[in-house]
């Protein structure tokens, strides 16, 4: 079998190949930010890694595949693309909905496979606010965010649980979002935001921590809506309630919108709005 013989001009590497990834002229290997991947071996020059110390980062042993930490993207390109060297997980069984919504969020399209395991198959070519803010929380090697989409889940929308990890449930995501107020892709855009800045914060399960991370959230889930041509989330209050019942109130600058929450369960029902005739001043 003949071969040529190896080089290092713009002529032979092109400066993109791989998925877009840049080539390096000198060794052949494609630049994926968190490592280099070898076209010519059909693997990576490295094993994978995680921010945050495991045995086999990125692991399911539900699949084998996963447990080789230099295959690309589990040994199945034509169905999956990696965006940066890491394979994403998103778990459970609501991650379909929390994929739509962020799809729609930041105008990049996303695949999971059987295992949950998410790869970016594309991104547009001018991006926005909030799809740079996310493709800057996807692309960023120290810190990794864990987004647990599951109807299990006892939240009510989202919750930040520190240390890069998030909670939500679909089932009030979407009730909350009945009446227009928030949106699956506001919610979706504050609960990855949060669980990120809380992580560049310290990670900590603490009351200052998530106060922080929930109002600079709170910016990025704005600049969503104003995307959407929905008005400014602006504050938001819980009242005394009854029993097992308490009503959360969220003021979007020209209504506020009211629901019960079931405190023992998170369950969400009776969502009304209320039109204000003049902006609120108030400060969530």
């Amino acid at each position: 079998m003949t071969h040529s013989n190896a080089c290092a001009t713009a002529a032979c590497f092109p400066r993109s190949h791989t998925t877009g990834k840049e080539r390096d002229a000198e060794s052949g290997n494609d630049y994926f930010m968190a490592r280099y991947y070898s076209s010519a071996m059909g693997r990576f020059m490295s094993p994978d890694w995680s921010a945050k110390a495991e045995p086999v980062p990125y692991a399911r042993l539900s699949n084998p595949q996963t447990l080789n930490l230099y295959a690309y993207v589990v040994n199945n390109p034509l169905a999956h693309a990696d965006a940066d060297g890491h394979t994403i997980a998103c778990t459970g069984n609501q991650c379909n909905q929390y994929i739509a919504a962020l799809q729609k969020a930041t105008g990049m399209t996303f695949a999971a496979d059987k295992n949950g395991l998410l790869s970016i198959t594309s991104r547009p070519d001018k991006m926005g606010y909030v799809g740079s803010a996310v493709a800057g929380v996807i692309g960023d090697k120290k810190n990794a965010v864990n987004i647990s989409a599951d109807s299990h889940n006892n939240v009510l929308g989202g919750h930040y649980a520190g240390h890069g990890n998030q909670v939500l449930n679909f089932n009030s995501i979407n009730a909350l979002s009945a009446r227009g107020g928030y949106t699956p892709q506001s919610i979706v855009t504050h609960e990855t935001m949060e669980a990120y800045v809380g992580l560049k914060l310290g990670g900590a399960y603490d009351m200052n921590t998530f106060s922080r991370a929930h109002a600079a959230a709170i910016g990025y889930e704005n600049a969503e809506r104003l995307s959407e041509g929905l008005p400014a989330r602006i504050g938001e209050s819980w009242s005394r309630g009854n029993g097992t019942t308490r009503t959360w109130t969220t003021d979007f600058s020209l209504w506020k919108e009211s629901v019960d929450v079931n405190t023992r369960t998170n369950s969400v029902s009776n969502v009304t709005s209320e039109r204000t005739n003049q902006p609120s001043m108030s400060i969530p």
